[in-house]
């Protein structure tokens, strides 16, 4: 998980009342001494045009490289503001192994040893979700396999620090009206691209830094890390 950010949160025809504000983060930025500019909001409506208006020293971007193990994912960019943190993800979709589920995971407390290694949340061998605290789960695709908006729902992990299990306790189900999201849109490369935005107040104990990671998946297999795409394979073993 290597994509460090403060992410602006957004949720289309979800009414949330006084949001708590969060300062802007990004890669390895440093709190200014002046106050950040203004909020960039992005329209949840499959057109990522907007994203451009988005300072480049606040928008965090991981593209996999061509070589990865895990081919799937392309592609992630999060920007995160006061009010909501917005994620852009884009995949490349195959008959074989289409992408049906997101996993967007967070390292929202940030606590690590003196060598850079986290202390608490999931343990896992994969970047992706290594001392994640906080999961969203949901579909990119509905049960007959049509392309449908992402409606995650969020967990917190409960199980023992980095225990290596999946031990995530529900905090919100899907339809709480948190998380606004595009369907998967096809690109003009052939590839396809959702961006989702979710309402800042709505995660539980995000702090002013923390980290992101974003897993897809088909039939519950992983076919994609992002950032951590370039897994590669050893004897028969995929190491990361």
């Amino acid at each position: 998980m290597a994509l460090m950010l403060a992410l602006p949160l957004f949720a289309a025809g979800c009414i949330i009342d006084d949001p708590e504000p969060g300062p802007n983060l990004s890669g390895d930025w440093t709190e200014p001494e002046e106050p950040a500019g203004p909020e960039t909001f992005i329209t949840v409506d499959g057109d990522f045009s907007d994203w451009d208006a988005i300072p480049a020293d606040e928008l965090v971007t991981a593209t996999v490289p061509d070589d990865a193990y895990y081919k799937a994912g392309k592609v992630a960019k999060v920007y995160a503001g006061e009010t909501y943190v917005n994620f852009y993800v884009e995949y490349e979709d195959s008959a074989e192994q289409p992408v049906q589920i997101m996993h967007l995971y967070l390292d929202s407390d940030m606590a690590f040893d003196g060598e850079g290694r986290p202390t608490t949340g999931m343990g896992n061998a994969a970047w992706t979700n290594d001392g994640a605290d906080i999961l969203f789960e949901g579909m990119l695709r509905d049960d007959t396999g049509a392309p449908t908006a992402y409606d995650p729902t969020i967990f917190n992990w409960t199980g023992e620090n980095l225990s290596g299990g999946w031990d995530w306790t529900e905090l919100l189900a899907a339809g709480s009206g948190v998380c606004s999201a595009s369907k998967p849109v096809e690109l003009e490369n052939g590839r396809k691209a959702v961006e989702v935005v979710v309402v800042r107040s709505s995660i539980p104990n995000l702090g002013s830094r923390f980290r992101v990671g974003i897993g897809l998946q088909y039939d519950w297999n992983d076919i994609a890390y992002i950032p951590a795409g370039s897994a590669v394979e050893e004897n028969g073993v995929v190491g990361h």
